[in-house]
């Protein structure tokens, strides 16, 4: 799986292909910003997939459970 600065530089490869396929429309380019598109979507399916995994074994908590951190909680209970 690829760090959140390699997927980020993905998106970043993909911007910039997109915006030279825009600029030159050229069916060359056009081919770069898909294959670009397809290795940064690739790996956010991948992201996805782990995320689904660990959810499925119970390694992480449901977002709606988590327990709120000391400092929100001392916050909330202002309001209540």
């Amino acid at each position: 799986m690829l760090t959140s600065f390699e997927e980020g530089a993905l998106a970043m490869a993909m911007e910039r292909a997109r915006r030279r396929w825009e600029r030159t429309d050229a069916e060359a380019d056009y081919t770069n910003f898909l294959e670009a598109e397809n290795r940064w979507m690739k790996c956010r399916l991948g992201r996805l997939c782990v995320a689904v995994a660990q959810r499925q074994r119970g390694e992480v908590a449901p977002s709606g459970s988590r327990e709120k951190a000391p400092r929100q909680a001392r916050i909330a209970g202002r309001w209540q």
